[in-house]
C-alpha cells in the first residue's frame, strides 16, 4: 500500500468484484444516515452497484488501509461527440472518515486516471445546496448553464 496524506497504510487502486459487498455495506451506512437519510435495502445496493459494475466503459476505484474499505468511487466512461465523458455515478466515504481528505484523494486519482484515458469532462447528480455540493465546488465542479436535470414519476 501506498502512503498518502495522513493515512500512511492506504491504497487508492480500481475495484475489482471482491469489492464490491464492502462497497455495498459502505454505499449502506453512508447514505441511509445523515445527512441524506435515506432507505437503502441491502438487497437493492447490491443491485445497483452490480448494475454499474457491469455497466460497459466501467472505471472506480476503491481507497482502503489496513482496517479496510474507507470509500470508493464509480461510473462509466461516455463517448459524446468525438468526446469521452465520465458518470461519476456513486462516491461515498466511511462517515467516520470523513473530512479527512480521503474524497479529495480519491477525486484527484480518478481525476488523474480519466485525463490518462483521454476523457475531457467529468458530470455527476448531487443534492442542491448539501455537503457533497460544497466538496465538488472545491474541487472545481460547477452547476451547469445548459443542462437540467428531469424526471417524470411512472409508478408512485
Amino acid at each position: 500500500m501506498e502512503a498518502l496524506g495522513d493515512y500512511v497504510h492506504m491504497y487508492i487502486g480500481p475495484i475489482d468484484q471482491s469489492h464490491l459487498p464492502a462497497c455495498a455495506e459502505l454505499f449502506e451506512s453512508t447514505f441511509n444516515g445523515p445527512p441524506w437519510n435515506e432507505v437503502w435495502h441491502p438487497q437493492d445496493v447490491e443491485r445497483r452497484l452490480a448494475d454499474c459494475y457491469h455497466t460497459p466503459n466501467f472505471y472506480s476505484l476503491v481507497a482502503m488501509d489496513t482496517g479496510g474499505l474507507l470509500g470508493f468511487a464509480l461510473g462509466c466512461r461516455e463517448s459524446y461527440n468525438r468526446q469521452q465523458h465520465f458518470f461519476l455515478k456513486e462516491m461515498c466515504v466511511t462517515p467516520d472518515h470523513q473530512r479527512a481528505g480521503i474524497g479529495t484523494q480519491l477525486m484527484e486519482r480518478l481525476v488523474a486516471d480519466l485525463s490518462g484515458m483521454g476523457v475531457s469532462r467529468v458530470y455527476l447528480l448531487t443534492a442542491r445546496d448539501g455537503i457533497a455540493e460544497a466538496f465538488y465546488r472545491k474541487r472545481g465542479f460547477y452547476v451547469s448553464p445548459k443542462m437540467v436535470v428531469m424526471g417524470c414519476r411512472l409508478t408512485e
